[in-house]
């Protein structure tokens, strides 16, 4: 018997075991869909799931678990597959978005608390400061330089000659990624960054031209589009609906996921979107952005703006009350009376002011010490420092000064780095997967390729060049390398590939041999050194010039001999500070030391002193 006979069997069987129909009915009843064989093993089982007996039973105990009942299809090991969270029953019906903050009060947050507009803008333009490029991935380079022996630069120099063509077509398209609206890359970055910060709702909707290519992406409204979920609160895959666009209160379009796969690259139709959410959460389909997280602290910080505004517009405490045992008759224009004869002594008199008063007796003065605590700027402090932190940045990057520390560039440029560490790089290491993964699947772009955000190259020339220099001149880039990094074609010679190290003035190379002289024949090249001098005679064969080595100073050698005492002690928690080698010698000492190349270190000292 074949498997399709096996199979009609088994289902005539199923039939025959089903309950049967009361005559002249056409549905059936709740007990009996209950009762069904069919429901049982799909959806709404009442029956407990069985379990085999795992704890004892003892006094005191823990007690056995209740037994599950399932609400999803039970599959064949006799168990449901999980939910992602207890989503809203009928959740795909509801038209109003289920966010505990609906998206128009974080737009209106986002517009009117000046702050967090601050917040916003400085991290939008600090994005758009950022330089893009289409490169290699680091998968890609691992693998290309494995196929050419470890090769790096070469394999680099070559797989960017293969991908020449690539990188121009994708380049060419994200200099305008929405040609429909003329948005440039700056432009388009701008738009999505504002869904990201506000909703951290990006929804992307590839445009299709006539001849079904991708002509670019629009940015869609977040706030408009709603997450559908399949029965175990999942995205539901194509071909189902994955999302509806909800207008004047209807659903008006309705889009199915991507295909996030490499065999569909490419492959896309303009019923699809991409909805890309930064900071998910297990039990909501919706994101939590970065104005959403400030919210309470923006909304304190709106209340206290508001009661120093009411402060000096009907604020009515004064700073001084002087209490009197007289009660003037019950007579208010005496009160006054008295109040302007006291007040219109000292108004404007400085001097008066700070003379010794004489008070008639049963007069007390009451003086509101606490009064300027209010006005103080330790909580105005918090506010800001906590806002900002939502977003990662530094409140002086958006105008409030420090009030301690000894401030400068120093302090300025160290709190330039902790914000890009925290804030901007993660940021654009996120949307630089994004967009890879949009040019994936719509632009066909090859996997070995990847869309990055890096900083500027314009940015801090001067002193990159310099460093860029000592690492070279130091040992730990090779000229290769440093070309390579500046997109300068390779040099074909050997001891363009070797590290050098440039004392004084004698420059030595790191060879397979050892530390050698920059100059010096390499004997290997050499099979028999008389054949060289048959070659030219004597008389004609030039002389060869010894390059000239300054010979290091008493003090420079007595310095490496303390250098070298100083790291038999074994001090590793700062640098030597050289005071007569050679500061790119001593740059390079420094380094060994703390990559803990001792051995290294000791080479570079006797080559340097012979």
């Amino acid at each position: 018997m074949g498997l399709l006979d096996n199979l009609a069997k088994r289902v005539a069987e199923e039939i025959t075991k089903a309950p049967k129909l009361p005559a002249g009915s056409t549905t059936m009843t709740e007990a009996e869909m209950r009762n069904s064989l069919m429901y049982q093993q799909q959806y709404g089982n009442t029956n407990p799931l069985t379990r085999d007996q795992v704890l004892p039973s003892v006094p005191f105990g823990p007690g056995s678990p209740l037994l599950p009942g399932a609400i999803n299809p039970v599959g064949e090991r006799g168990r449901p597959d999980p939910r992602r969270y207890e989503y809203q029953v009928a959740q795909n019906i509801n038209i109003t978005a289920t966010k505990l903050v609906p998206f128009d009060t974080l737009r209106a947050a986002a517009d009117q608390i000046d702050i967090v507009r601050r917040c916003i803008e400085v991290l939008k333009n600090k994005m758009i400061g950022l330089d893009w490029d289409i490169t290699l991935s680091d998968q890609a380079a691992e693998r290309i330089t494995t196929e050419m022996g470890g090769d790096h630069l070469r394999a680099m120099d070559k797989a960017r000659e293969q991908f020449t063509p690539e990188i121009a077509r994708l380049r060419a398209f994200w200099e305008t990624p929405d040609k429909a609206n003329g948005l440039t890359f700056a432009d388009w970055l701008m738009i999505s960054l504002e869904e990201i910060l506000v909703l951290d709702a990006w929804a992307v909707w590839p445009q299709e031209a006539v001849n079904k290519e991708l002509y670019g992406f629009q940015i869609l409204d977040g706030s408009t589009i709603k997450p559908l979920l399949d029965d175990r609160g999942m995205r539901p895959q194509s071909p189902f609906p994955a999302y509806q666009q909800i207008l004047y209160g209807f659903p008006r379009s309705e889009f199915s996921a991507t295909v996030e796969d490499e065999s569909a690259d490419g492959e896309f139709s303009a019923d699809q979107l991409s909805y890309m959410v930064r900071n998910r959460r297990t039990f909501s389909v919706y994101g939590y952005s970065p104005v959403e997280r400030c919210l309470p602290l923006a909304d304190l910080y709106l209340k206290r703006q508001q009661w120093l505004r009411a402060e000096y517009t009907d604020g009515v405490l004064p700073e001084m009350i002087i209490e009197s045992d007289a009660t003037f008759g019950n007579n208010p224009e005496l009160l006054r009376a008295y109040e302007n004869i006291l007040n219109d002594d000292l108004s404007g008199q400085t001097e008066q002011r700070v003379r010794a008063k004489l008070m008639p007796a049963g007069l007390t003065v009451k003086q509101f010490e606490g009064y300027g605590e209010r006005f103080k700027d330790v909580l105005d402090d918090y506010l800001v420092t906590s806002i900002c932190g939502h977003f990662g940045i530094m409140p002086t990057e958006i105008g409030f000064t420090p009030k301690t520390g000894l401030g400068g560039a120093g302090h300025q440029k160290g709190e330039a780095e902790s914000a890009e560490l925290i804030g901007l790089m993660p940021l654009a290491n996120w949307i630089s997967k994004m967009i890879t993964n949009l040019s994936y699947t719509y632009l066909n772009m090859p996997r070995e390729l990847e869309f990055t955000l890096m900083p500027s190259s314009q940015a801090d020339t001067k002193e990159t060049a310099e460093r860029d220099d000592v690492q070279t001149r130091g040992g730990r880039k090779t000229i290769n390398e440093s070309r390579a990094d500046l997109g300068l074609p390779l040099l074909d010679t050997p001891e363009a590939d070797m590290p050098i190290l440039v004392a004084g003035s004698s420059v030595f190379l790191f060879t397979p041999d050892g530390l050698v002289a920059a100059g010096t024949p390499d004997p290997a090249t050499i099979q028999n050194p008389a054949d060289v001098t048959e070659q030219i005679p004597a008389e004609e064969a030039p002389k060869e010039e010894t390059p000239k080595i300054e010979t290091p100073t008493k003090a420079e050698k007595s310095e490496l001999e303390r250098f070298e005492r100083w790291i038999d002690k074994g001090i590793r928690d700062r640098t030597f500070r050289f005071y007569n080698v050679d500061p790119i010698v001593g740059e390079a000492l420094n380094r060994c030391l703390e990559d803990g190349d001792i051995d290294t270190a000791r080479n570079l000292i006797s080559a340097y002193i012979s």
